[in-house]
């Protein structure tokens, strides 16, 4: 079965009645270090996400999961290629027992070809070879709380002297990218409104890509934890990967974004809200199409 949008408790309490429901003696939770937790459950240990290909623990595994061990794949949607090194490793572990429940904050990392990845780990990989269709949806269980991200942007002025060093800049970038990546364009034009729009951030945490600004109460993205939330937006991400775990660390779906008038701002707001959108949809085919799914509103 495949989990949605679950918060830690709500996790271990589907965990913890898997187990007294089904006579289960071993729990295997398969999960990046950041996103691990205890559960009392049988012989419970959490496995991080690198060590899965390690010999020093794959083969040890193989050995430990047997039809009577529970294995979570918790937060494991960490690659797009569907038959990267670790979900192939993961495909051993799991086809020693049918008890696999997976959990996952959003469906996909980047469009609904990603939620293939979760449906493999959840059916034994019998369709590894289809690509994703909502014809599919229907041989998977899934409960699903709409953890959808919305962006709400905050505009702010800049002054004559930064939009003229965005615009040389600009120039400056297009005239030397030659056969270089075209994203570093935007990645560090995007960081030129970064002083205005911190001089007009809320006195409230804030998250940023870097900590380049000296803001009080800044977080940076791909931190361990966010405490201090909910958390207004300096800038957004380049790597929808580094939002998603934003929000599933911190548990907050509502942004509001600092958004300086400079073209680089409105590109990544539009980005972002065009993957909202692509996550909306998914959502919608889940519900529609999945086998005996079923979801409940977002929780606060």
């Amino acid at each position: 079965m495949i989990h949605l949008g679950l918060t830690i408790p709500e996790k271990k309490a589907r965990i913890e009645a898997y187990c007294r429901e089904n006579g289960v003696d071993h729990v295997v939770m398969l999960s990046p270090a950041k996103f691990a937790f205890e559960v009392d459950a049988p012989r419970f240990k959490s496995v991080d996400w690198p060590e899965t290909i390690m010999y020093r623990t794959f083969y040890p595994l193989l050995k430990e999961i047997d039809a009577n061990t529970l294995v979570v794949v918790n937060e494991s949607l960490r690659d797009r290629n569907r038959n990267c090194l670790t979900y192939n490793c993961m495909r051993h572990f799991l086809s020693q027992t049918r008890r696999v429940l997976v959990f996952q904050w959003l469906p996909l990392i980047e469009d609904m070809s990603d939620f293939m990845i979760l449906f493999d780990l959840a059916t034994s990989s019998l369709r590894k070879a289809f690509p994703y269709g909502t014809d599919l949806l229907s041989e998977v269980e899934i409960e699903i709380v709409d953890r959808t991200p919305f962006f709400a942007g905050v505009p702010v002025e800049t002054d004559a002297k930064t939009k003229a060093k965005y615009a040389a800049e600009r120039e400056k970038m297009f005239a030397n990218l030659g056969m270089g990546d075209p994203h570093t364009i935007p990645r560090n034009l995007y960081l030129i409104g970064g002083k205005a729009k911190a001089a007009a951030a809320p006195k409230t945490a804030i998250v940023a890509r870097n900590s380049r600004l000296k803001i009080d109460r800044l977080a940076t993205f791909r931190q361990d934890a966010y405490p201090d939330g909910p958390y207004a937006m300096l800038e957004l991400p380049h790597v929808f990967m580094d939002f998603a775990d934003f929000s599933a660390l911190s548990g907050q779906t509502e942004f509001d974004v600092m958004l300086a008038d400079l073209k680089v701002d409105d590109w990544y707001f539009r980005r972002f809200n065009a993957w909202s959108k692509r996550i909306q949809d998914g959502y919608r085919d889940l519900r529609q199409f999945g086998g005996r799914s079923h979801g409940r509103a977002q929780a606060a």
